[in-house]
C-alpha cells in the first residue's frame, strides 16, 4: 500500500505560483501606472507651453489695445485743443 501524499507537497508549490502571479501583476500594474503618469506629464508640458504662448499673446493684445486707445484719446484731446484755439469753430454771425 502507498503512503498518502503529503499536503505540504501540494500547497507549497501552489502557494509559490500564486505569490509569483501576484508579484507579476503588481509589477505589471506599476509599469502601466508609470506609463500613464509619463504620458500625463508629457501632455502637461505641452499644455504649459500653450498656456505660456497664450499669456504672451494676451499681453501683446493688451499692449496693442492700450497703445491704440492712448493714441486715439491723445489724438482726440489734441484735436479738441487745436479746434478750440483755431477759428474753425467760430461761425459767422448774421
Amino acid at each position: 500500500m502507498k503512503p498518502p501524499i503529503n499536503l505540504a507537497a501540494i500547497t507549497t508549490p501552489s502557494g509559490v505560483i500564486v505569490i509569483c502571479m501576484l508579484a507579476g501583476y503588481i509589477l505589471y500594474a506599476a509599469w502601466n501606472r508609470y506609463d500613464n503618469v509619463r504620458e500625463d506629464c508629457r501632455k502637461m508640458e505641452e499644455l504649459k507651453v500653450q498656456a505660456e504662448a497664450a499669456d504672451v499673446a494676451k499681453s501683446q493684445v493688451k499692449y496693442i489695445f492700450y497703445d491704440y486707445m492712448c493714441l486715439t484719446m491723445s489724438f482726440g484731446f489734441n484735436l479738441k485743443f487745436f479746434l478750440c484755439d483755431s477759428s474753425l469753430l467760430q461761425f459767422p454771425m448774421r
